[in-house]
C-alpha cells in the first residue's frame, strides 16, 4: 500500500497508520472553515501530522491539501458515468455527512472487534486505506452497530409509515445525531440571517407604502389631481 503523496511533482514519504488519517480528516474539516489565520496554524498541524520529511522547498498550500484529500479519501475508485453523476450531484446537492470517524469512534470499535476480532485500541498498526476497506465490509453487515447507527441516520420517514415506527425512527435520529459541524452551523446561521433581513425589508416596505397611503388618504381630491 502506498506511503508516499505527492505535492507539485515531488513524493514526500507519509505516516499511514489509521489513527494518523483519522485525525487528519478532522483537521482538513477544521481548515475548510477556518480563518486565514488560523489556516496557517492547521496547515502546518497537519503537515507535521502526515509527512515524516522536512519540505523540499517552497510547497504550495493547494497542492498539498488536495494530495493529503486523495489519500485520506482511500484507493482509487474507478470512474464510471455513473460514479461521475452521482459526484456532480452530491455537489450539487451536498448530503449531511452521515458517519464521523473521530465521533463514531466507540461504534467503530466495537463493530471491528465484535466481526473481525480485531481490537483496534491494541493494534499497533495498520495502513489507513486498510482500515477504509474493512470499514466498507462492516457498513455491508447487518450485524455491526456503526451500521445500524449510519443506518438509523439516513432512514427517511414518511406519511406512509405507521406512527409507531415513525417515531421509533425519530427517536434513533435524535439519540444518534451527530454535532453540526462548524461549516454547517455557519451556513445555517447565514441562511437564518439572510430570512431575518428579508423579513425587515419587507416589513419596512409595506409600513413605507402604508404612509404613503396615508398621505395620499389626507389628500383634497383637488390636490391630488
Amino acid at each position: 500500500m502506498p506511503d508516499t503523496i505527492v505535492v507539485d511533482g515531488i513524493p514526500y514519504d507519509v505516516y499511514t497508520d489509521f489513527r494518523t488519517w483519522m485525525k487528519a480528516g478532522y483537521l482538513l474539516e477544521e481548515f475548510s472553515v477556518a480563518t486565514d489565520e488560523d489556516r496557517t496554524k492547521i496547515f502546518l498541524e497537519l503537515y507535521d501530522l502526515v509527512v515524516k520529511e522536512n519540505p523540499k522547498g517552497n510547497i504550495l498550500a493547494d497542492d498539498f491539501l488536495d494530495s493529503v484529500a486523495q489519500f485520506y479519501s482511500g484507493y482509487p475508485k474507478v470512474d464510471n458515468d455513473a460514479s461521475k453523476k452521482r459526484k456532480e450531484r452530491d455537489k450539487e446537492h451536498p448530503k449531511p455527512p452521515s458517519f464521523d470517524f473521530v465521533y463514531d469512534s466507540a461504534y467503530i470499535y466495537c463493530s471491528f472487534a465484535s466481526f473481525y476480532h480485531i481490537r483496534l485500541w491494541e493494534i499497533e498498526y495498520m495502513h489507513w486505506w486498510e482500515f477504509l476497506t474493512l470499514f466498507e465490509g462492516l457498513m455491508m453487515s447487518d450485524t455491526t452497530s456503526v451500521n445500524f447507527v449510519v443506518g438509523a441516520r439516513q432512514a427517511k420517514t414518511t406519511g406512509k409509515m405507521p406512527k409507531e415506527e415513525r417515531n421509533r425512527v425519530q427517536k434513533l435520529q435524535k439519540d444518534f445525531a451527530l454535532p453540526k459541524s462548524e461549516k454547517l452551523q455557519k451556513q445555517e446561521d447565514n441562511l437564518k440571517n439572510a430570512l431575518v433581513n428579508l423579513s425587515r425589508k419587507s416589513k419596512d416596505k409595506r409600513k413605507s407604502q402604508g404612509e404613503n397611503n396615508e398621505t395620499g388618504d389626507d389628500l383634497s381630491s383637488d390636490e391630488r389631481d
